[in-house]
């Protein structure tokens, strides 16, 4: 630190008398303001530092869940067979869940860190960090959307017969792109003849921003609160007929009670499933499962919900069935029975279990009284009365075993008898027409009402996911104030994006026009470029793990959820490879876009790095009284 002397007339006055030098300056210690700068620079940097991180832990999430993708195929490839194909669905629905919860926490610690930084940050870092923040978003939200759509080609390449259901939503989806574009045309042509100049285009701005804020923060959460209470009602009111529901190891008491719950036709159905599969060598067919008859569906929505319903099998099938598991306790009981076997008569010698006892019993008693004979003898012989005791252990140990025989055979006997009484009389619960059958149809035109809720709900949900899409603003492109962050422009090609072009100057009116003009045509050129034929497919029904979310993107619980996999009986060849191409096209488009973002993140985070950094070098810390320091008393 420099000494400043306090003027050299004193000095010389103090020389002069012999006295010590007399000296003031400026103290060393840092004042309380410039420190609280100081700190809250290494805490904005540090908050930067973890808030980039998330960019690291979007691509670490990706690397994991394409690697347990790349594992679930190895394993699917060595089987390659029907069950290992239901395997793969379900193994897919997990690594995409894992993926979404772990997505989800990535985002929420990143918005942590971002406000971590915007508490002490001046008006220009905090324009910066919103452009940071976006910038990231974008990254993530692209990873995420990679994820999903190689998982959906993985399963693809398993089962090429889903590419219908693929084309289906692709179609909505294109058509829906068409229905944008012809209206922001209709909206963009008003706009010039108008001659909207920029505070009308402002103006449009801020009422677009408002109507996407509301639908995020109001519309959409209460949309989402009705789908899961529609979700809900419906697999409540399926319960009675579901008899797939699975369970956990700690969930013994619930599963007494919805086993006590089933319908008796459900619980038909589930009995001759379960001799279907454990007489699977034998190709037997008691129950089909309909997917087709009870199906709710709504137009223009992608989704729809298939109440999975059973009857018996037609025709020989059931007949065969019935004679193959019929055969198959009738030979169980003659074996159980030739077994336990009978004891001898006057004619015929004892068999089995029966036999072996009599004969064992007969055996001890001429062991017995030849042992006391022996004993009875005044010269009786040591070796002699050994020998028989050995034998009088021996056959009292085989006596035992045969008495437990017995007792085995004739429990078994009687189970078996059982059983096949069992089986004839659930045999005529699933009896065309019973009374149990009419039951069970009734309750699954219940469920299905439930089920159209369900889709109607989801639909409802859809109709505003996709309205802000199409104003292109999400929930992080506002701030606390519920203003839209500085630099954000809205999803591309969206109607908040072009707007915000029309009024940064960065386009004009016929080139958004023409750009509409151009999606119109390439969404109508995807559809007619992968029409095709299929006639119908199948549902089969699965159970996978669910990640549940909250309002605000934070991961809550997991849940189970049953999944409908459409299977397709026959799909044009020509169709498979459209799909296919359209698949690979959308992979590369992500793969190309997530390159752009992450780079135009690393641009900001470095522009924000730097700024932070100099974020002091304009403080003017003073060091000298005239400066507007402390002098130091002097000494």
């Amino acid at each position: 630190m420099r000494k400043k002397f306090i003027a050299v007339y004193a000095l010389m006055a103090v020389l002069a008398l012999g006295s010590t030098t007399l000296t003031s300056c400026v103290d060393d210690n840092e004042s309380a303001s410039v420190t609280a700068i100081r700190n809250a620079k290494a805490e904005q940097l540090k908050a930067l530092a973890a808030l980039s991180n998330a960019q690291a832990e979007a691509a670490k999430i990706q690397a994991e869940a394409e690697a347990a993708l790349k594992n679930a195929q190895a394993e699917w490839k060595k089987e390659q067979t029907e069950e290992a194909k239901q395997k793969f669905a379900i193994k897919i629905e997990v690594i995409k869940a894992q993926a979404e919860r772990d997505i989800a926490e990535a985002k929420k610690q990143a918005l942590d860190y971002e406000k971590q930084i915007w508490d002490n940050a001046d008006a220009k870092i905090q324009a910066m960090v919103s452009d940071y923040q976006t910038a990231l978003n974008k990254v993530i939200s692209t990873k995420e959307e990679l994820i999903e759509a190689k998982i959906d080609y993985a399963h693809f390449e398993v089962d090429s017969t889903l590419a219908e259901a693929k084309y289906k939503e692709f179609v909505i989806d294109q058509n829906r792109t068409i229905a944008q574009n012809e209206a922001d045309i209709k909206r963009l042509q008003a706009l010039a003849e108008g001659g909207a100049d920029k505070t009308a285009l402002a103006e449009q701005m801020e009422v677009l921003a408002g109507q996407a804020y509301k639908m995020l923060h109001t519309d959409l959460p209460a949309v989402e609160a009705k789908q899961a209470e529609a979700e809900k009602a419906k697999e409540d009111a399926y319960l009675p007929i579901n008899i797939d529901k699975p369970f956990t190891e700690d969930q013994e008491h619930e599963k007494l009670e919805w086993e006590a719950g089933l319908l008796p036709y459900a619980k038909g159905v589930q009995t001759l499933k379960a001799y279907e599969a454990e007489y699977s060598d034998e190709d037997i067919k008691f129950i089909e499962a309909d997917n087709e008859t009870y199906v709710a569906s709504i137009k223009e929505c992608f989704e729809e919900e298939a109440v999975t319903v059973y009857t018996r099998s037609k025709g020989s099938d059931f007949v065969k069935a019935t004679q193959v598991v019929e055969n198959a306790l009738n030979k169980d009981i003659a074996d159980a029975t030739a077994n336990l076997g009978a004891k001898k008569t006057a004619t015929e010698a004892g068999t089995g279990a029966l036999g072996r006892l009599e004969q064992n019993e007969a055996d001890l008693k001429a062991k017995q009284a030849a042992l006391a004979a022996e004993n009875a003898k005044p010269d009786k012989n040591q070796s002699v009365i050994d020998e028989l005791e050995g034998e009088i252990d021996h056959f009292n140990v085989e006596i035992e075993k045969e008495k437990e025989f017995v007792a085995q055979y004739t429990e078994e006997i009687a189970d078996l008898k059982q059983e096949l009484k069992d089986f004839q009389a659930t045999l005529e619960v699933v009896k065309e027409g019973s009374d149990a059958q009419k039951q069970y149809i009734e309750t699954a035109k219940t469920v299905l009402k439930a089920a159209e809720a369900y889709v109607t709900a989801q639909h409802e949900v859809h109709k505003v996911d996709n309205a802000i899409k199409l104003i292109g603003l999400s929930k992080y492109d506002f701030n606390d104030n519920m203003e839209v962050n500085t630099g954000v422009q809205g999803t591309n090609g969206s109607q908040y994006n072009q707007l915000y072009k029309l009024y940064s100057n960065t386009a004009d009116v016929e080139e958004l026009i023409a750009e509409c003009e151009k999606n119109i045509a390439e969404a109508k050129k995807a559809i007619e470029r992968g029409e095709s034929s299929s006639n119908g497919y199948h549902l089969e029904e699965k159970w996978v793990d669910v990640a549940v979310y909250d309002d605000y993107g934070n991961f809550t619980r997991w849940e189970q959820k049953r999944v409908l996999i459409k299977v397709y009986d026959y799909v044009d060849e020509r169709f498979t490879e459209t799909t296919r191409a359209m698949m690979e096209e959308n992979i590369k488009r992500l793969e190309e876009e997530l390159a752009v973002y992450e780079q135009i993140a690393n641009n900001y985070k470095a522009a924000l790095d730097a700024a932070i950094q100099a974020s002091d070098s304009d403080v003017n810390v003073p060091e000298t009284p005239e400066e507007g320091g402390e002098e130091t008393p002097a000494e």
